[in-house]
């Protein structure tokens, strides 16, 4: 057995297949969008809570199916063992689908038939960045799409399911924040992408190569500092003062990432991200 394979072995494990790291961007994007609408008239405690859980459900069950597409991959030399995690996996993500969408009617039937059609638009992404015939995670869209669905999608519509109002602000957010949902996806190619060369995986970092997908990493960093400094500019954020913790912690991650050489250094890269994104949210909520 070679070095690789425990490694291959722990992946899928429901505790490696849910990727915990990643949950903190369902709880972040739902707490930008509901901290500046609890003050609206119009704002239901109940539909929130709802939306927070059914949408939390909604990653889980994208984690848990995420590697159903590997049992197409002969180079991996999958054992039944393997194979049979990856299909409970792909059963509990569905079944996290299932609950959510039952949250979601509940939800539509006070909020209207819109609630539907974003919820279909989100659930067909979801199938979409994994599943093929798309897998888009393999075809180096993956950063698009999360960042189309997890961030103005997601933020805009959980701010729609708690009050029943669009919000042009809610969308500013969103694009202010969603360069930090594609940078925790990033991180996870970064991590995996001599593996993801070796397999054939065209994840958006192994057709860059290591130092140009550093490169980009930084970008979104560079980004998110843009969106944020037009965020203040337009006198969203009342006390900005606050974004200055996310700006520290992006700098040590900044730092850490130019001196990740090593595969090994760079194990951390995606709980470091979703840290920044945990971290960055609640900025951005105590700036409101």
């Amino acid at each position: 057995m070679t070095a690789a394979a425990p490694q291959t072995t722990n992946k899928y494990r429901f505790a490696s297949a849910l990727r915990p790291f990643s949950l903190i961007i369902a709880i972040a994007c739902c707490s930008i969008a509901f901290a500046p609408t609890v003050p609206d008239a119009d704002f239901s405690a109940l539909l929130a809570t709802l939306t927070f859980i059914a949408t939390l459900l909604a990653q889980c069950g994208v984690n848990l199916i995420n590697d159903w597409s590997d049992q197409s991959q002969p180079e991996l030399r999958l054992s039944p063992d393997q194979i049979h995690a990856i299909r409970r996996n792909f059963a509990l993500g569905m079944a996290c689908f299932a609950i959510a969408a039952i949250l979601g009617s509940v939800i539509m039937s006070i909020r209207g038939p819109v609630i539907a059609l974003l919820a279909m638009a989100g659930f067909a992404g979801c199938l979409a960045y994994t599943i093929e015939p798309f897998n888009l995670k393999r075809r180096g869209l993956g950063l698009i799409l999360v960042f189309v669905l997890m961030g103005p999608l997601l933020i805009t519509g959980a701010g729609f399911s708690a009050t029943g109002n669009w919000s042009q602000t809610l969308l500013l957010d969103s694009i202010a924040f969603g360069p930090l949902i594609s940078l925790v996806l990033m991180a996870n190619e970064i991590r995996d992408i001599e593996k993801d060369l070796r397999h054939g995986d065209r994840t958006l970092s192994s057709i860059l190569g290591l130092p140009r997908a550093k490169a980009a990493f930084l970008a979104l960093l560079g980004l998110t500092a843009f969106g944020y400094i037009a965020l203040i500019a337009l006198d969203r954020l009342s006390s900005p003062v606050w974004m200055s913790g996310s700006c520290i912690f992006a700098l040590f991650l900044a730092r850490q990432l130019l001196q990740m050489h090593s595969i090994t250094s760079r194990h951390n890269l995606p709980q470091l991200a979703g840290r920044l994104t945990g971290v960055t949210a609640l900025c951005h909520v105590l700036s409101i």
